[in-house]
């Protein structure tokens, strides 16, 4: 699963870095997102892995530590990456924080996804997704 993750976070990061119009990352991100959520086994496999690690106290900080060496360099200054350099520390703190919870809250579609599929079909997934995203990744 590590290197999955590595791998697929890596080439996205590869991604922004080659995009010089910086305007255009955000949008490079957010396709990004909502191909993590609607693929089923990933969207999954990520909830379990952090279900996994809430659920075993005396593993956690090993599992966060090894997703944090992985992303050491790929994740290096994301957000500068992301919306640019210039953002004042009160905006990245902001912009830190609504990735984290994205990130929660996007797990709960993929988990709410599999027992309420009436009122959250797969087909539906991607313009929820992109809307959360909206809602959320501003600056």
């Amino acid at each position: 699963m590590e290197q999955r993750v590595q791998t697929r976070f890596v080439t996205m990061r590869k991604e922004l870095d080659d995009e010089l119009d910086i305007t255009k990352r955000p949008a490079i991100f957010k396709r990004w997102i909502v191909n993590q959520v609607c693929d089923p086994s990933w969207g999954t496999l990520t909830l379990e892995f952090k279900l996994y690690a809430v659920r075993r106290p005396e593993v956690r900080e090993r599992l966060q530590n090894l997703l944090e060496a992985m992303f050491e360099d790929a994740a290096k200054d994301f957000v500068g990456t992301l919306f640019g350099k210039k953002l004042l520390k009160a905006a990245r703190s902001g912009v830190e924080r609504r990735l984290a919870i994205l990130g929660g809250a996007l797990s709960g579609v993929v988990l709410e996804s599999h027992f309420r599929s009436a009122i959250l079909p797969a087909n539906h997934l991607k313009a929820l997704t992109e809307e959360l995203f909206d809602a959320m990744i501003h600056i």
